[in-house]
């Protein structure tokens, strides 16, 4: 996995690593994720939440899986044979679950991704 973001700031004594372009692409290269996918992605992951973001450097710095549920969903579930996500969608979804749950629930619940 790639070393720490290029700059980080402080937001509510919580340390956010911004990554960059290049070091999240080679995180979706290793799920396989298509080039035409990179951008938009590598955007969103950016832009996470901060409650998301401090999950997912977790992950990507230790390997911890998150234990937290939102909205009813928790990343285990997301990741586990239910919904097969790649832990990438996981994390987005997670942070969609958490910006805009109605929408979010709706698709989980319909399968749609």
């Amino acid at each position: 996995m790639p070393n720490r973001g290029h700059w980080k700031r402080c937001l509510t004594n919580i340390i956010i690593y911004m990554y960059s372009k290049e070091q999240i692409a080679n995180i979706l290269r290793h799920y396989e994720y298509p080039d035409f996918l990179m951008d938009k992605t590598v955007e969103r992951l950016n832009n996470m939440q901060p409650e998301i973001k401090v999950l997912f450097d977790k992950w990507l710095t230790n390997g911890d899986i998150p234990k937290d549920e939102i909205n009813g969903y928790t990343f285990e579930e997301l990741t586990g044979n239910k919904f097969n996500f790649t832990p990438i969608n996981a994390f987005l979804t997670l942070n969609w679950l958490l910006v805009d749950s109605t929408n979010a629930i709706a698709a989980l619940e319909s399968g749609t991704r």
